[in-house]
C-alpha cells in the first residue's frame, strides 16, 4: 500500500501555487490557491518614521492596557520623542478609562500617552503609528 501524508496543499496567490505545482514533486497532491479574505487597506501603509505607537480595543481589564502603559513609561524613560496612543472606549462588560487615566497620571504619561476613545473607521489610525502593540491576556482573532 502507498500512503499520502498529504491530500491537497493551500497557498493564498496562484503564482504560489503555480510555483509548487512546479517545484515540488508530490503525485497525487491537489495544490490549489485560495486568496486572503481580508480586503486591501483603503489607506497607505504606515511608513514606519513616525514615533508613535498604537493600541486599540475595548478598554477593559482583558486587554491589559495596564501593562501596556508600565512598559511604555520605560520606552517614555530613554526615548521621551515616543508617544502612545489607545483607541477604545469601555462596554457593558467593562470600562477602565477611570483606572487608566489615574495610572496615565501615577506613571507621569500625560504627555506621553493618549486614550483616543473610540473611533470609527478605526483602518485610517493604524498608519499613524509605527508599532501596533497588543498587551491583552486572550484574544478571538489572534
Amino acid at each position: 500500500h502507498r500512503y499520502t501524508l498529504l491530500d491537497a496543499l493551500t497557498t493564498v496567490t496562484r503564482a504560489d501555487a503555480e510555483d509548487y505545482r512546479s517545484r515540488l514533486k508530490l503525485p497525487g497532491v491537489r495544490i490549489e490557491a485560495i486568496p486572503n479574505a481580508v480586503p486591501e487597506p483603503a489607506c497607505p501603509p504606515a511608513g514606519g518614521d513616525l514615533k508613535w505607537v498604537v493600541a486599540a480595543g475595548r478598554l477593559h481589564r482583558v486587554k491589559r492596557y495596564d501593562l501596556l502603559l508600565r512598559a511604555f513609561a520605560q520606552v517614555a524613560a530613554v526615548r521621551p520623542d515616543w508617544r502612545l496612543r489607545i483607541y477604545g472606549g469601555g462596554d457593558a462588560s467593562g470600562n477602565e478609562e477611570a483606572s487608566l487615566r489615574a495610572l496615565i497620571g501615577q506613571l507621569d504619561l500625560h504627555n506621553h500617552v493618549f486614550l483616543m476613545g473610540s473611533v470609527n473607521p478605526l483602518e485610517a489610525e493604524w498608519p499613524k503609528g509605527s508599532i501596533a502593540a497588543v498587551t491583552s491576556d486572550r484574544e478571538s482573532f489572534g
